[in-house]
């Protein structure tokens, strides 16, 4: 399986809103900024380094790690940004505001981004597999939502759970089925009532089909991971991973 390469493709003026305007003439955009990522940051802060160095120190992270954390990562200008906050064991909230402010100067550009987070295997149940979780998949369908109208940026997600990456992403007919902008007149609901029952389904769905292959429904992990790779797409999600 193939990962996506989340190229990002921005002009020099992008990179420097980005980037905070810090470049250089090299185009080393963001050298500034420390290299070592850290989980529990405060929201905004950057590191400059590689795609590959970057996913190396999240896999030690997910590995050592206490509590989730989320980033996101700008291929052209090799900058990872946090954007999580709330950190807990078992989640992270990313902060929109900070997130749709921050891609804002590059909207003309048009910006393909992606977007980390870890699942911290240190704190976690040995015994169990960890997708992305059915409040991970919600939360991208919010983000490319989001992020398509406010910013003209697209979003490709991942997740690490210290022993390999999940990549997983949501077709614009899924997304679509959250969002609906005018009342079902065949139950009277609202958009914002239609959504929640979307999010009440969906939930459900997932704690049927894809929680018990989580466990032990199969002798191997392999076998876990491939169950829940083919219980997730049955709900109209892409998913794979590559372990590491």
């Amino acid at each position: 399986m193939t990962r996506s390469s989340g190229v990002l493709l921005f002009t020099f003026a992008a990179v420097a809103a980005l980037t905070g305007g810090t470049t250089t003439g090299t185009g080393n955009a963001g050298a500034a900024y420390p290299t070592a990522l850290r989980s529990g940051a405060p929201v905004g802060r950057r590191y400059y380094c590689s795609r590959s160095e970057g996913e190396r120190q999240l896999r030690n992270l997910a590995a050592n790690s206490d509590t989730e954390d989320a980033w996101i990562f700008l291929e052209t200008c090799s900058l990872w940004v946090d954007v999580g906050e709330k950190e807990t064991p078992s989640s992270v909230t990313i902060d929109m505001s900070f997130l749709t402010s921050l891609l804002g100067g590059a909207r003309q550009e048009g910006v393909r981004l992606s977007l980390f987070h870890i699942h911290p295997r240190s704190v976690l149940a040995k015994d169990r597999i960890y997708p992305p979780a059915a409040n991970d998949i919600y939360c991208l369908v919010n983000l490319k939502h989001i992020l398509r109208e406010k910013c003209n940026a697209q979003v490709t997600a991942y997740v690490l759970d210290g022993e390999g990456v999940w990549n997983y992403d949501v077709t614009e007919q899924f997304e679509s089925s959250f969002f609906r902008s005018e009342h079902d007149w065949r139950t009277s609901l609202s958009a914002s009532e239609l959504m929640r029952q979307r999010y009440a389904d969906f939930m459900m769905d997932y704690c049927t089909l894809v929680e018990p292959a989580t466990l032990h429904a199969a002798p191997s992990r392999e076998e876990r991971i491939d169950a829940c790779i083919q219980r997730i797409r049955a709900l109209g999600v892409s998913v794979s991973y590559i372990p590491q």
